[in-house]
């Protein structure tokens, strides 16, 4: 039977967090080296991301899909935002093309719209796959002054989206005020 859980940070149970940094150490190998190390991070509370959570999508007892969610409040030249992180969306391999990336994702996204968030924010390649819930990309140039005052962007992946499309989007350079997730 499938299900999706969520799990906030400090409540995932240590064989839950390794079934998690498992699930991501097979999309993103360099990542999870040292699975311990992975599931310990998903375990441990991050005084920056307080609200992190995990939702992930089991098969039985194997976890096939998962996303991480927090709150980051974002600046730019007209004040701040506080914006839904997304990141370490992904499926396992071998359970590709079943539907379940769009069945995270949506459940993650739900988040937006409660009253907490107006969008997420999240870099991605699989545009397409996002730009199907009415993600659009958008072409701020990004910083991190909080931790990298050289202007170079957080991100290491180019194509950043938010979801849904904002029309109060800020123009200009955005500080992410944190690293990339």
């Amino acid at each position: 039977m499938q299900e999706i859980a969520r799990y906030d940070t400090y409540a995932i149970r240590p064989e839950v967090a390794r079934k998690i940094a498992t699930l991501v150490s097979s999309v993103w190998p360099q990542i999870g080296a040292n699975i311990d190390v992975l599931a310990k991070r998903y375990r441990t509370p991050d005084p920056d991301r307080p609200d992190a959570r995990s939702f992930v999508l089991w098969d039985g007892t194997d976890a096939v899909a998962h996303a991480r969610t927090f709150s980051r409040v974002i600046r730019h030249r007209n004040g701040e935002m506080k914006v839904l992180a997304l990141g370490a969306v992904c499926v396992h391999p071998t359970r590709r093309g079943e539907g379940f990336g769009k069945r995270i994702a949506a459940e993650a996204f739900k988040l937006i719209g409660t009253g907490r968030y107006e969008v997420a924010l999240f870099q991605t390649e699989l545009t397409g796959f996002y730009e199907r819930f009415g993600a659009v990309e958008v072409r701020n140039k990004f910083v991190n002054r909080q931790s990298n005052p050289s202007g170079a962007s957080p991100w290491w992946n180019p194509r950043v989206m938010i979801h849904p499309n904002l029309d109060a989007w800020p123009e200009g350079e955005i500080d992410l005020n944190g690293p990339g997730f």
